[in-house]
């Protein structure tokens, strides 16, 4: 299988009170076509700002990002974004949200419309194509943001904690949506998460950065069947055995392990 995303030691600083400061110092990895990789890591220790480096919105001081073997040097068509705040159009209904980025692509009327009722169809919300943002719940508006980035049918999906503000039952309904669309659309999928569950239950492969300046610490592999249910997986005895290297990495729970002694029952 080949990379289809390849990341190669790609530095970025900041300048902060006249004060350079490094938030990612040589991140390399590359990311296989269909597969899906998860991105987690501490707050402030550059996942955002590397994910707006692959999609080509910010640059790197060093290093360089490729899709499709070819180097990324501004926004890709080939790589749709979804964004942590929400990003629908306040004036536009759904369905013309959706329609959005083919509209500006300029298909015509008739196509756009029918596949963006196709894909809100898919997600259950074909009855509330002419309703507009406010009218809808988190989770309702988080599936219209997802459909309108796979109408313009990009081949590499960046997700910024796309789930983050969604309460635990609305986040697994949500996890459910997405790992369906993925079952019927070969995609490449970089997701980042604060959600270790949600990374192990979501992904092929999760990367674990180090706190500021952002590195690659680990990678590791999630061996759960697919197709997935995002419930049934929690269930799964391998579920367990996927997330603790990856809260190892992040909590440094070997260390925590001898303090935690003294609270565990023995028979």
């Amino acid at each position: 299988m080949d990379a289809i995303v390849e990341v190669v030691d790609v530095r970025k600083y900041f300048s902060i009170s006249g004060e350079r400061l490094t938030v990612l110092d040589g991140i390399s990895f590359s990311v296989q076509e269909g597969e899906f990789v998860s991105i987690v890591g501490a707050s402030g220790c550059g996942k955002t700002t590397l994910l707006n480096v692959i999609a080509g919105l910010i640059k790197p001081e060093e290093g360089h990002v490729s899709v499709r073997g070819r180097r990324v040097h501004g926004v890709d068509r080939k790589v749709g974004y979804t964004f942590q705040q929400a990003t629908l159009l306040p004036w536009r209904t759904v369905l013309a949200n959706v329609e959005l980025g083919l509209e500006i692509r300029g298909m015509a009327k008739e196509e756009r419309r029918r596949t963006a009722s196709n894909l809100l169809q898919q997600v259950g919300l074909g009855e509330f194509g002419d309703v507009y943002p406010h009218q809808l719940s988190g989770g309702m508006a988080k599936r219209v943001e997802i459909v309108r980035m796979l109408a313009i049918d990009p081949e590499v999906l960046l997700m910024d904690e796309p789930f983050g503000a969604l309460d635990a039952q609305t986040k697994i309904h949500m996890q459910n949506v997405l790992l369906n669309l993925l079952q019927n659309l070969h995609k490449t999928v970089i997701f980042i998460t604060h959600d270790l569950d949600e990374a192990v239950v979501l992904s092929d492969r999760v990367i674990t950065l180090a706190a500021r300046p952002g590195r690659v610490r680990r990678q590791h592999t999630v061996n759960l069947q697919r197709p997935r249910d995002s419930r049934l997986a929690r269930l799964d005895p391998r579920f367990a055995q996927c997330l603790r290297p990856v809260l190892e990495d992040i909590e440094d729970i070997k260390h925590v392990e001898p303090a935690l002694e003294a609270f565990r029952v023995h028979p």
